[in-house]
């Protein structure tokens, strides 16, 4: 008897829809859920239809242009196109209170940022009025021309001098 194991982590036999909306559903969770940054949690949910998860992946990918973007550098697995988008908002978000949380902002980007400091995040973020701003990800990351994760620090360094 032959048994076999067949992975398609590419999308050549399978599609990639559903990885794609699970990385924006689970992008869209990180900044939303009370869990973690908490914007927004009263409107948070966990349980969606078809047009939800849809009307999600295109605000958190811009109509898929973000993937786009992503694959043309030759990204193309989820978790590092999660990272990327999470980071990016992660940074933008911080950006808008660095001048009243410097010395908070210098303390979480010192060390790993674990769900405790997300947590620590969402308490300083709920005192502010401040804007996720998922369609300033292609434009910053069009004029770099250094590699995407690298890029991510340079954005922060940009931020954090």
């Amino acid at each position: 008897m032959v048994q076999t194991i067949l992975f398609d982590i590419d999308g050549v036999l399978l599609s990639e829809e559903r990885y794609f909306d699970a990385s924006a559903l689970t992008v869209w969770e990180l900044i939303h859920s009370e869990k973690y940054l908490g914007l927004g949690a009263d409107q948070f949910k966990t349980t969606f239809n078809d047009e939800e998860i849809a009307s999600i992946r295109d605000t958190v990918f811009i109509n898929d242009q973000v993937l786009k973007f992503l694959k043309s550098k030759g990204l193309n697995a989820n978790w590092d196109m999660i990272y990327l988008t999470f980071s990016f908002q992660l940074i933008q978000l911080l950006s808008q209170i660095k001048d009243k949380e410097q010395a908070k902002i210098s303390e979480w980007l010192k060390n790993d940022i674990d769900r405790k400091t997300l947590l620590e995040i969402n308490e300083v973020l709920s005192k502010y009025d401040i804007n996720v701003q998922f369609d300033l990800f292609i434009p910053e990351f069009q004029q770099s021309k250094t590699e995407l994760f690298q890029f991510l620090n340079i954005l922060a360094e940009k931020n954090w001098e």
